[in-house]
């Protein structure tokens, strides 16, 4: 039996747009139903030249295209299908926007509320408690150990849950609370021993005297420095533009950080493999020679504090040939600049376990100041103090100044190591 299909496709065609992203399977029936409406009897009985039939129909190009081309329903009804999964995929990803901007205006609300608790550490002994508690507790970065106080002053034993289930088999109370913590999410909670419990389900019973003693690990400088660390920090100093430099001076004389602009190599170990670059410098930081690592650690903590701090100025894009329009410069006082910078590297060095000579400072500041300077930014001074912590790791290049600011040497830098891979 011979039948025009022209007409009936464009039926069927319509019905496939008006309906949606139908498969062959699907449409059997809406088509054989509307050949038994036009054909009645004259359809075939028998089923193999039924599905015959109605897949020559299905794959026949009779629907024209606004260019003149002829497509089938078969094209049709998979471009639909493409159409209504995009569709969907738009509609997932704009369900996904709303929801992280809603929890990012949650963290936002959560975190400025804490910041500003942190505001009612300007009086100069409660600032000073807080630096011993910063370096006190080394399960805690400094800035976390900031924020814990700042939500629950006095709290000296916090981890997060899935730590006191494993080295103490120690469960959250039902009433347990939360204390927000910074991390990669970008945040977490962690939980005072107070609001934890044994647990048998996690393990044996843990003396609380063992459990204090294992976690507290106050400070007992030695004046020793690890040669690691202090490796570590000078490799790290490429990767933000500084070239380290010595100079003769008075005894009294430690070292400072200045604009230096000149070209240099910067190397990266990835992959068990050394990788060059030559990228330009941007500041140098000269110090006294003939001292100990640990005199020279603690300076170079304190240029960077003046680094990170956003002390320095930089010339303009005119003046050097860079453009440096990502640097921002933080109009301070003298005395708020060496502040900043001298905690910087007070709380570094204690980290570290070796004495530094902001301590001396730091104690003649607190002795004849009520109040730390008013335009100190706490919370800023915490972050340096964590970055700098970390140079002191293990190489660092993606968190320096001129990978995170340099979209080019990013970009060569990703090139290359990609290249090394393949």
């Amino acid at each position: 039996m011979k039948i025009q299909t022209t007409d009936l496709n464009l039926k069927i065609g319509y019905n496939i747009f008006k309906t949606g992203h139908k498969e062959y399977s699907d449409w059997k029936t809406i088509m054989y139903n509307e050949l038994l409406v036009r054909f009645g009897d004259m359809m075939p009985q028998n089923e193999d030249e039924k599905e015959k039939m109605l897949n020559n129909i299905w794959t026949a190009k009779f629907l024209e295209k606004s260019d003149g081309t002829l497509v089938s329903l078969q094209y049709v009804s998979e471009s639909i299908q493409r159409a209504h999964r995009l569709h969907r995929l738009l509609e997932l990803e704009l369900e996904l926007e709303k929801k992280e901007k809603e929890e990012k205006k949650k963290r936002n609300r959560l975190l400025n509320e804490l910041f500003a608790a942190i505001k009612k550490y300007y009086k100069s002994t409660e600032f000073k408690n807080l630096l011993d508690l910063a370096t006190k507790f080394p399960n805690l970065k400094p800035y976390n150990a900031m924020l814990i106080e700042a939500q629950m002053p006095g709290a000296r034993y916090v981890l997060t849950a899935e730590k006191w289930k494993k080295e103490f088999h120690r469960s959250i109370k039902h009433n347990g609370r939360p204390l927000v913590y910074l991390n990669f999410s970008p945040c977490g909670f962690m939980f005072e021993i107070r609001d934890t419990e044994h647990c048998e389900e996690y393990g044996a019973k843990m003396k609380y005297e063992d459990i204090l003693k294992k976690l507290e690990k106050p400070y007992e400088p030695n004046g020793d420095l690890s040669q690691k660390s202090y490796d570590n920090l000078i490799n790290n100093l490429q990767y933000n533009g500084i070239k380290l430099e010595y100079f003769r001076a008075g005894a009294d004389y430690a070292g400072n950080i200045t604009w230096n602009k000149h070209n240099n190599t910067i190397e990266i170990t990835k992959y068990n493999h050394n990788f060059s670059f030559q990228h330009d410098f941007y500041w140098s930081i000269s110090i006294n020679e003939g001292r100990s690592h640990t005199e020279d650690f603690a300076t170079i903590c304190h240029e960077l504090g003046h680094l990170f701090c956003l002390h320095l100025s930089s010339p303009s894009s005119d003046e050097s040939g860079t453009n440096n329009s990502w640097w921002e410069e933080r109009d301070l006082s003298h005395e708020t600049e060496e502040f900043e910078a001298e905690i910087v590297s007070y709380i570094v060095c204690k980290r570290c376990n070796i004495a530094t000579p902001s301590e001396k400072y730091l104690a003649s500041y607190f002795a004849t100041n009520e109040r730390i300077p008013k335009d100190i930014d706490v919370d800023l001074v915490f972050q340096v103090a964590d970055l700098i912590l970390s140079f002191t790791e293990g190489q660092q290049y993606e968190k320096g100044l001129i990978f995170r600011n340099d979209a080019v040497f990013k970009k060569q830098v990703e090139n290359e190591i990609q290249k090394f891979k393949q």
